[in-house]
């Protein structure tokens, strides 16, 4: 087609400049042979001296043969190569052009082998939902762990549009009106004391949460550590999803707007629709407010607590939602398969049927859902099932119905995220915290296998009392460019002894280390430390009031000047110096 193309605009004018003899039609009548001029090609149509069909086709072959041997010979001309070059890469073209079907699909499926990209801290861009547990919780802030081991924290201003005007109250009200001090001692009442947030969540309850600003911020002689701002504020997490969307097993975030007699009236935040509320009847929260520690006596919710609920029924006129925020409703609550839900209205936390699409060796599998959307689960999302990543296909088949929860949805990159992992889809996270915390930091495992290879991150290891663990690379050695050897050292079936110093709550996971230091150390946490104990450790400061003394990572003694000597010591400095080894016991 491309040869043709050329032909037709250069054979033209060469054409219309030569006699008719030479490329035209036989003179049969003796007369002598008049030009070809544009009146050959006449508009409309070709006259009767103009070129057959035939005659056209016979000039075109001749012309592209001679153009084709006059490149070719100068070619030859200036290399002697160059024309056996042309050649070569015109063979190259015709045997590539007439290899078998399946085998260049062999080599195009070789070169652009699909995985899954795992979820990591650079993905997460302002407006990244995800699905996070909560693993502290302190005055201010909650601490929130979230898929592949990332944490993240969320501001007592980030919790609901509630609590963020009291806590405004409360600040104008102390630095606004010193000169009032004892007016406002006098007039303050629970409206105006910040709330108590043990009081409003629960370690180990899982939430969606909304990124809303990240840092990697580097500290002078130490690593560099990652920040994760997070929301819950239902107008945030809710801004896209569309009201007339909202069925009957699907899940929300939601505030508490005011308390009522027989329930409460919910803040969703739609932005799509101002006037449409919730309505959580009593009996649908008792299961919920019982789920709290005893000791905390909780009887009702707070005005501005957020709470995860599930859709019950949507009144014609889309005003009001009936709620439930019942665990074991939103652990069996799944969006219809015949209702299509837009991108925007996808929150994590939803369950979804999905069929699976590809699956993927050491990478994951690839499903389908609601015949619009496809996602993904990555192999450490997949439970059980992953194994040590190979043979996928012995555990799931194309077609295959699954039922994942979304883990978190990328709005920039239009992707979504699913998990597998038991604790989530059954929503049985605070269960499975407590499993975890059977195994106490601090606690030593002399054989712990690895299961898998994470590429070059770190190692999933299996645990003797069926728990998993995972050693980051960072906690591999003491050495600062501790690498995975996965053929040899590390290779799976491997055994090392470990040590366990955290728990990845939203993946389910023993945080572990194989650092001789760590292994070796007295202490992980101020809890380990007794009365009475004889400890050993290094001083690190020298103060006229005593010494500062490290017994370990993060945890630091005071010894007062009264208790250095048996006598009272004038001068500390003389007797200790920064860096020496001293001996004392817990008091």
């Amino acid at each position: 087609m491309e040869l043709a193309t050329f032909l037709s605009f250069f054979l033209c004018p060469v054409l219309s400049s030569q006699p008719s003899r030479k490329m035209g039609k036989k003179n049969t009548s003796g007369e002598a042979s008049v030009p070809a001029t544009s009146s050959d090609f006449p508009r409309g149509g070709a006259a009767s001296g103009a070129l057959t069909s035939l005659e056209w086709r016979d000039a075109s072959e001749r012309a592209a043969k001679e153009l084709f041997n006059e490149a070719n010979e100068a070619a030859a001309v200036e290399g002697g190569s160059g024309g056996d070059k042309a050649k070569r890469k015109k063979k190259k073209r015709v045997q590539e052009q007439d290899a078998p079907e399946p085998k260049r699909a062999k080599v195009d499926a070789a070169e652009k082998k699909e995985s899954i990209a795992s979820l990591t801290f650079k993905k997460l861009n302002p407006g990244f939902a995800l699905l996070g547990v909560i693993k502290e919780i302190s005055d201010l802030e909650l601490t929130v762990s979230l898929p592949n081991q990332m944490t993240g924290s969320v501001s007592i201003t980030e919790i609901s549009d509630e609590i963020t005007a009291i806590v405004e109250k409360v600040s104008q009200a102390e630095s606004g009106q010193e000169e009032e001090n004892q007016d406002v001692e006098n007039t303050m009442n629970n409206d105006t004391e910040l709330p108590a947030l043990n009081h409003l969540f629960k370690i180990g309850q899982a939430l969606p949460v909304l990124a809303i600003y990240t840092e990697k911020a580097s500290f002078e002689g130490g690593p560099s550590k990652r920040k994760i701002e997070l929301s819950i504020k239902p107008a945030r997490m809710n801004a896209s999803v569309e009201v007339e969307e909202i069925r009957e097993g699907m899940n929300l975030l939601a505030s508490v707007k005011s308390v009522e007699d027989n329930g409460y009236i919910l803040s969703f935040g739609f932005k799509s629709n101002t006037t449409t509320h919730g309505f959580l009847h009593k009996k649908h929260a008792s299961a919920f407010i019982k789920s709290f520690d005893a000791s905390i006596e909780k009887t009702t919710l707070a005005v501005g607590q957020v709470v995860y609920v599930s859709i019950l029924s949507v009144d014609a006129g889309k005003r009001t939602i009936a709620v439930t925020a019942d665990p074991e409703a939103i652990a069996k609550s799944v969006v219809p398969t015949s209702h299509n839900v837009a991108f925007p209205s996808l929150r994590p936390g939803l369950l979804i049927p999905t069929r699976v699409k590809s699956i993927l060796d050491g990478s994951g599998v690839i499903v389908s859902f609601m015949g619009l959307f496809e996602g993904t689960i990555e192999l450490g999302h997949l439970g059980d099932k992953a194994r040590d990543g190979t043979e996928l296909e012995k555990a799931f088949k194309v077609g295959q119905k699954l039922q994942p929860r979304i883990l978190y949805v990328d709005s920039v990159r239009k992707r979504i995220g699913f998990t597998l992992l038991p604790s989530i889809v059954s929503w049985t996270t605070e269960m499975a915290l407590a499993t975890l915390q059977e195994t106490e930091i601090g606690t030593i495992l002399e054989n712990t296998t690895v299961s898998r290879v994470d590429g070059e991150l770190g190692l999933v290891m299996s645990v003797e009392n069926g728990l998993t663990g995972y050693v980051h690379v960072s906690r591999l050695t003491d050495k600062d460019d501790a690498k995975i050897e996965p053929s040899k050292k590390h290779a799976p079936g491997t055994t090392h002894k470990t040590r366990v110093v955290g728990y990845d709550v939203c993946d389910n996971l023993l945080q572990l280390t194989m650092k001789p230091s760590v292994l070796n150390a007295t202490f992980m946490r101020r809890s380990d430390v007794k009365v009475g104990m004889i400890v050993k450790g290094t001083v690190t400061k020298v103060e006229d009031y005593g010494l500062m003394v490290n017994l370990a990572d993060g945890i630091s003694a005071l010894v007062p000047r009264t208790h250095l000597a048996e006598s009272t010591v004038a001068n500390p400095g003389k007797m200790f110096k920064i860096g020496s080894s001293v001996k004392a016991r817990v008091r």
